[in-house]
């Protein structure tokens, strides 16, 4: 965990000092971080909606409409649609 968190560190001071290159290494703690900040986010907005209208109406819908995720040719994971209603 130091370890992980040491490197992290130099990562972070390589980019201050030269922006111009680019590490691989950090682009995927960027990313990483980035995909880390959305599923946070997309937790929020589950958890306001089961707050909104029931966990119930979230299970009966997403039953519905399931659409497939494609990557590289192979389904990578299947998503719902759901269709909601401005108040």
């Amino acid at each position: 965990m130091m370890m992980n968190k040491m490197r992290e560190i130099y990562g972070v001071v390589n980019m201050i000092l030269f922006p111009e290159d680019e590490d691989p290494e950090m682009l995927s703690l960027e990313l990483f971080s980035s995909f880390a900040k959305a599923k946070e986010r997309s937790e929020e907005i589950i958890k306001e909606f089961i707050d909104d209208y029931g966990e119930d109406y979230i299970e009966h819908v997403t039953k519905k409409n399931p659409v497939a995720v494609m990557g590289n040719g192979d389904v990578t994971g299947y998503v719902y649609i759901v269709k909601t209603h401005a108040l």
